[in-house]
């Protein structure tokens, strides 16, 4: 356990002195993070069939690259050496190291590695470490400690650290009316720090205390292809950007968040309810001092079992930000990268990661699911969405966006594996592939 907790410390502080050199440029604007794939326009060429015939055998070579531009989660590869390591620890101690390696549009081909170390005798406590970086400097490095019983059975205390850079977020503009041959790319890095003391009431009910301190700086972007300077991207009118809306901000956040969850099974549910909510309040800092938010989400997933393992999932989502410490003084807007967002895996499939961003989104999932084996599951999906700058003065159910999909979840008997589908909107044709599975 202390060499846990040595170990700990040790990359926290090398995190906080990374953290706090690179934070130190004040000339500087910041910004936020997702994961973003874009499918690039290509404009057709034409060929004749002798050409079209020719070029068959080096098309499909290129297949996988072109299948791969899809994909947004990292692939994960487990050789032996996860096998070996635990042979080496002391007992009722397990240690699991991951080489990684992903490829997504935006960030290239990622390379990096996970560790887990687990003390079982000390019911869960878990240290675990990943890094990885790009061939587009993509970066990311995290360090999470979890003791699950540290105050008492039902309290625990779960701590984190991490440093993002991603150089090439893309930005399409606020409000609905955004249009995808608006986008920009900027740089967007971030420095997060949070405490957390998880609380399990019953089985069923769980809620957590938190706080967080968090920089995020925003830079030029750096893909070729995109229109990336932020003096240009501040000027420009089609993205409907506010004065302060690229500035760079610290601040600390304060939240509770509610989890219930009366699923018949995690990975595969069939009846129940997973019903997942927080508040917090963001308060600026040192030169951001006067820029506060609150922040509010609710997320409702339903289940209802029809017949012979059918069932139909539902799920519906709800998020607002509101500035609370604007005055005449301080009229600076919510920064974009606070904003919430639709578009991508998490919401509105078929669409680009943040597609549309404002202070307010809505959205709404339907799946139908059926068995076709013993461990994989078939389903068709309908998505719906819309951000707003607010919910209450604007027309609720005009100018919503909808895709549809189908898809396989992999599962066993705890929990869900995998999830592989295809999403289709008005802007495009999309392949997902998500190790586990959200909801």
């Amino acid at each position: 356990m202390k060499i846990l907790l040595g170990t700990f410390l040790t990359l926290l502080i090398l995190v906080l002195m990374t953290g706090s050199s690179l934070s130190n440029d004040t000339t500087r604007v910041v910004t936020a993070d997702f994961d973003t794939t874009r499918v690039r326009d290509v404009k057709p060429v034409k060929k004749s069939v002798s050409e079209t015939l020719a070029d068959i055998p080096g098309e499909l070579l290129k297949l996988p690259i072109y299948t791969f531009e899809f994909v947004t989660k990292q692939v994960v590869m487990n050789p032996p050496l996860t096998s070996v390591l635990p042979l080496f620890q002391k007992r009722g101690e397990r240690t699991v190291a991951v080489p990684m390696i992903g490829y997504s549009t935006r960030a290239g081909l990622k390379l990096g590695f996970a560790i887990n170390i687990l003390n079982s005798r000390s019911t869960g406590v878990r240290l675990r470490f990943k890094s990885y970086y790009s061939t587009n400097e993509y970066q990311l490095y995290r360090l999470r400690f979890g003791l699950p019983q540290f105050f008492s059975t039902n309290i625990g205390l779960n701590i984190s650290a991490q440093y993002k850079k991603e150089t090439r977020q893309s930005l399409y503009g606020i409000g609905m009316t955004s249009a995808r041959s608006s986008e920009v790319n900027l740089t967007r890095e971030d420095i997060v720090l949070e405490a957390r003391l998880p609380v399990e009431v019953t089985k069923s009910l769980r809620f957590s205390l938190y706080s967080r301190g968090q920089t995020t700086n925003v830079f030029d972007g750096t893909d070729p292809d995109i229109e990336g300077s932020l003096v240009v991207i501040a000027d420009d009118t089609r993205l409907n950007l506010m004065p302060g809306q690229l500035d760079a901000l610290r601040h600390i956040d304060f939240g509770l968040e509610l989890e219930f969850d009366s699923r018949d099974h995690e990975g595969r549910p069939t009846s129940g309810s997973h019903l997942l909510g927080n508040f917090e309040h963001l308060s600026g800092v040192g030169r951001s001092e006067g820029r506060d938010f609150d922040a509010f989400n609710i997320d409702l997933s339903h289940y209802i079992h029809l017949w012979r393992k059918r069932t139909l999932a539902i799920r519906a989502n709800y998020k607002r930000i509101d500035a609370t410490g604007a005055t005449s003084e301080n009229p600076q807007a919510t920064p974009y990268y606070l904003l919430n967002r639709l578009g991508g895996l998490e919401a509105l499939r078929g669409y680009t990661s943040g597609r549309f961003v404002d202070n307010d989104a809505v959205h709404v999932s339907v799946e139908y699911r059926y068995p076709i084996y013993t461990n994989v599951a078939a389903f068709v999906s309908l998505d719906e969405g819309r951000v707003y700058r607010a919910v209450t003065r604007e027309p609720v159910f005009d100018n919503w966006r909808n895709s549809i999909g189908f898809g396989l979840r992999i599962f066993n008997s705890q929990k869900a594996l995998a999830v592989v589908q295809i999403a289709r909107s008005d802007e495009s044709t999309r392949i997902y592939f998500d190790i586990g599975a959200t909801w």
